[in-house]
């Protein structure tokens, strides 16, 4: 049996904006009728995806963890990817057996099923080595906004589009301490957020988006936490009072640099300036009945080695 590792994702910063002109509500997977820029960057928390041949010949996925026993399989994403990796390819899937056992919660703006279908897609596409980028490009932005930014080759990137453009890739802040926590009784629906921005739009903020991408370029911890920015904030939070206790818990925290709502969901995180200071933060955060992770930006966005790929520290402290 081997397995990688699908990371989820946060928003550094997030700029949504009504996509002028739409009249078609699945021209946009994830977002129908806005478009976005936001940077992505993948961080250590992650679910684990394993493999083997499968016994009875056939191709196959099960998946386990919290909230996920409920959800139908025609209804997971990962399931998905590998029934649109077969049609767009017209063959048939290999007869092994893929198991998702899951880490990053539902409904909290991790891009925790979008990490799943491309690690699926990635393993199908090195099982059949005949299949181009291209195909595999076109299959992530079919399936959901998020999954081609788990396609890119950094763990730092300018999205836009529906979030299933790359516009840049980013220098990575590899190591810098993150807490991420949310309320696992509470997952954040997006249409429903969705539906509330449009009643309350927010401005945007590419300045700081500019300077957040150069913040990283120059290793500037300070900086990447002063231009933090979610324009959906407003809107998530009315429609969950529960993700707003999050956010201003992690935001008043003494260890925190600075917090921020991730996409559209749940879950907040808070930049630390210290390890020690984030693994308090995450004791704290649970101790007050919240879920938390005590995880780090990553560096790598390296899935199918088999083993977590070593970061690549470049100057964070």
């Amino acid at each position: 049996m081997s397995f990688i590792r699908a990371r989820a994702k946060i928003n550094l910063t997030l700029n949504v904006r009504p996509l002028s002109g739409s009249s078609d509500p699945g021209q946009r997977v994830a977002s129908p009728y806005h478009e976005l820029s936001s940077v992505f960057h993948l961080i250590e928390l992650a679910d684990e995806v394993s493999w083997g041949s499968a016994q009875d010949g056939r191709f196959g996925l099960s998946c386990t963890g919290p909230g996920v026993e409920d959800l139908p399989l025609s209804e997971n994403l990962a399931w998905r990817a590998a029934q649109a990796f077969a049609k767009s390819t017209g063959r048939e899937l290999p007869a092994i057996h893929i198991h998702i056992e899951k880490h990053i919660p539902l409904g909290a703006g991790l891009a925790g099923g979008s990490a799943d279908a491309a690690a699926v897609l990635l393993l199908l596409a090195r099982a059949d080595k005949t299949v181009p980028d291209p195909l595999l490009s076109s299959l992530a932005a079919s399936l959901g906004a998020d999954v081609a930014f788990f396609l890119a080759k950094s763990a730092a990137c300018l999205m836009g589009g529906a979030g299933d453009e790359l516009r840049a890739a980013l220098r990575p802040a590899a190591g810098l301490p993150v807490v991420v926590a949310w309320d696992p009784a509470a997952p954040v629906s997006t249409p429903e957020v969705y539906r509330a921005f449009d009643q309350h739009l927010a401005p945007v903020d590419t300045a700081g988006e500019a300077a957040l991408a150069s913040a990283l370029k120059c290793a500037d911890i300070e900086q990447v936490a002063s231009h933090l920015y979610n324009n959906l904030s407003a809107a998530a939070f009315s429609v969950s009072p529960a993700a707003r206790k999050v956010f201003e818990f992690l935001d008043g925290a003494p260890q925190s640099l600075a917090a921020a709502l991730s996409g559209s969901g749940g879950a907040s995180f808070a930049l630390c300036a210290s390890p020690d200071g984030r693994d308090t933060l995450a004791r704290d955060a649970r101790d007050a009945g919240l879920s938390a992770c005590a995880t780090e930006l990553a560096g790598s966005t390296s899935m199918l080695s088999g083993q977590i790929a070593p970061d690549q520290k470049v100057g964070w402290k």
